[in-house]
């Protein structure tokens, strides 16, 4: 967020490095753009994604608006993040529907799911995303990141219990149950709580 893509070579290359320790077993790994990177910073973006998609799965989370306003830029975007194997982040956030772009450009999807605090909206969204999820694997998508954001662990794990069992249902997948207390390491500060789904 700092450096926006410029002068981050040396970090990045690092970065890289520590992740191919990994081997098979690292999945994606995504980058938010900050708020104010537009369309207009779109050849730094593209340079990054030059030099280090080749090494790395990535998927790209964008959040100015202009990316959504300009659908010629949106295009765009979306024939490079393809020729790269780079997946752009769907976000469900409830104040922002424009970032729901439902662009598929690779052939797994990330998903950002925002929760309200356990608003009924919450589970509604949840069950479109069964619903969704389940049409893509049946026309075949291979892999789905589905991680689930709260203010509270609690409420995660709310929207867990609910939504798990329904995808189990509608792909005929297995989950792990989930614990009702999340481990925390000591000392460590709540906040927004990811997980992984499948």
């Amino acid at each position: 967020h700092e450096k926006e893509f410029e002068g981050a070579e040396e970090e990045m290359d690092a970065f890289v490095e520590a992740l191919e320790c990994f081997g098979d077993h690292i999945g994606r790994t995504w980058t938010i753009l900050p708020p104010g990177f537009g369309p207009h910073r779109a050849p730094v973006l593209y340079a990054f994604l030059e030099r280090y998609a080749p090494h790395m799965k990535l998927g790209v989370e964008l959040r100015h608006n202009r990316w959504f306003q300009d659908q010629k830029a949106l295009d765009e975007l979306c024939a490079v993040l393809t020729r790269h194997g780079v997946t752009p982040m769907l976000t469900d956030v409830a104040g922002r529907r424009d970032v729901l772009h439902m662009r598929l450009c690779a052939p797994d999807a990330m998903v950002r799911f925002v929760g309200n605090s356990g608003h009924r909206s919450d589970y509604e969204r949840l069950d479109d995303w069964v619903d969704r999820i389940g049409h893509w694997m049946d026309a075949g998508l291979h892999r789905v990141y589905f991680f689930l954001h709260q203010k509270r662990d609690h409420e995660t794990i709310e929207l867990a219990k609910h939504m798990l069992p329904r995808l189990a249902e509608r792909t005929g997948l297995a989950f792990d149950l989930l614990d009702d207390e999340p481990a925390q390491a000591p000392g460590a500060a709540g906040g927004l709580h990811q997980a992984e789904l499948f």
